[in-house]
């Protein structure tokens, strides 16, 4: 219909259109289109570099533990930020330097699920504020971890222990924070239809996710260190080939022994020499008569 309205005067419908006002029409489409695709590749490198600072952030912390042979300062870090935040998700602040305390509340937080049941004692806590409070609770991790070390034969042992935990622990969670915001991306594109941008949501909401992933990593290595029980395995495998080993041996050094003859007795060629060589009598004391 259209190129029958512009080719009317030719009567040529293959002729290429000439009118100015539908070429303009077209070249202003065509820019347009251009235009929101070049928007959404910029907007994919913006949502790209989001996750690129993370990542960096994230394989720096890695590329130490994996470079030490000591990680113990970079665990207690770890812990030290997580026992912070769980405390003082229990205290209110009243005023000026002073918390209202939940006890309890902290304490239930750690013994059992974190520590070992009736590590934190609350009736000393009742006596403290709330710096006293977040150093009571990491300095008794800290004394549970020595513990077990001083279980060891060797204290590189618990070393290399702590640090396959920590890049265990590691691996694990950036992993799932890797699909979590895969799944973010996909998520904040409804977000424009409620007038939002998406791409400030993406950065907004996956901070608040990598902050999370690193309190996480904290909690999971302090609980695993602090309830792993340390046990030393003796392999009876061992013990029995020792013992094999030693009773063999003594039959061997046995056997050496031949039984002395009576020299009186006399005796026959091919029968054991009396002076206990264990050699034939006609070969020994019978071949010098």
């Amino acid at each position: 219909m259209i190129i029958n309205l512009m080719n009317k005067e030719t009567g040529d419908l293959d002729a290429p259109i000439t009118s100015k006002m539908v070429s303009k029409a077209v070249t202003s489409a065509q820019t347009r289109v251009e235009g929101n695709n070049f928007d959404s590749r910029k907007n994919v490198l913006k949502y790209d570099e989001v996750l690129r600072k993370q990542r960096e952030t994230f394989y720096a912390q890695r590329r130490e533990v994996i470079m030490r042979d000591d990680v113990t300062e970079i665990v207690h870090s770890l812990i030290k930020n997580f026992v912070e935040e769980t405390c003082y998700q229990h205290m209110e602040e009243v005023g000026r330097n002073k918390y209202k305390i939940d006890d309890e509340a902290i304490v239930n937080a750690f013994n059992g699920p974190i520590y070992p049941p009736n590590t934190l004692d609350i009736e000393k806590m009742k006596t403290m504020d709330e710096k006293e409070i977040v150093d009571y609770v990491y300095g008794r991790c800290l004394e549970l971890f020595e513990e077990k070390k001083r279980m060891l034969p060797d204290p590189k042992m618990w070393h290399d222990f702590t640090k396959h935990v920590t890049l265990q622990v590691l691996t694990t969670f950036w992993t799932k924070h890797i699909d979590s915001m895969s799944e973010l991306r996909q998520s904040v594109r409804l977000q424009s239809y409620a007038q939002q941008n998406p791409l400030i949501m993406y950065q907004q909401v996956g901070f608040e996710r990598f902050e999370e992933m690193m309190d996480n990593i904290g909690k999971d290595v302090t609980k695993f260190l602090a309830h792993v029980k340390v046990q030393i395995e003796v392999k009876p495998r061992e013990e029995k080939q020792e013992q094999y080993q030693t009773n063999q041996a003594e039959d061997q050094s046995l056997a050496k022994k031949p039984a002395k003859v009576d020299p009186n007795k006399k005796l026959k060629p091919n029968e054991p020499c009396y002076c206990g060589s264990g050699k034939k009598y006609k070969y020994c004391c019978g071949a010098r008569r």
